[in-house]
This record gives C-alpha cells, structure tokens and sequence, in this order.
C-alpha cells in the first residue's frame, strides 16, 4: 500500500510539473508573438522617401527633432544655406553649361 500511495504520488507531481512546465511555455509563446511597439518618429521612416527640403519642412514642427537629426537650431541652419546657396548655384550654372 505505502508504495502505491507513493507511486500515486510521484505520479501526480509529475502531472503538476508538466502543467507547470506547459503554462511557462505559453507565457513564453504568448510574450514573443506580442507586437512591439513603433519607436521610430513618422518623419525618420519617411527619410529614405523624400528629399531634405521635405523632411526640414517636416522637422520645423518640432524643434527638439530638429536639433537632435541636423545638431543645430533653425537659425543657424538658414544662416549656413544662405552662405553656401550662391556657391551651389555656381556649381549647378556651371555644370549645366557643358
């Protein structure tokens, strides 16, 4: 009697363990089928999309994105195109000429 009272035992801790072992498994299943949440900020995925004068439009509408993507404030940008336009456009008048 006491050894079948044992194996019975043995049996049902070995049907707890698989339980066990069954519910750890779907949890694990269940927590990489999740979906994960998006990260990446609407004007960063459309980056390879459009050209710059796009995305710094884009970029006007919040200035911490702006700082952060060019490393500089929208002043200081305008003030660096200004300099540089007149050197860019001799460039293109003068390629365009041959």
């Amino acid at each position: 009697m006491v050894q079948a009272s044992c194996v019975a035992t043995m049996a049902s801790i070995h049907d707890a363990m698989t339980i066990v072992g069954l519910i750890v498994a779907t949890k694990k299943l269940k927590r990489s089928k999740r979906h994960r949440a998006i990260w990446c900020k609407d004007w960063l995925m459309k980056r390879e999309h459009y050209s710059h004068i796009n995305l710094v439009n884009e970029l006007k509408f919040a200035p911490k994105d702006w700082h952060n993507y060019l490393r500089m404030n929208e002043e200081t940008y305008l003030k660096l195109l200004s300099m540089v336009t007149p050197l860019i456009k001799k460039i293109l008048e003068a390629v365009t000429k041959t």
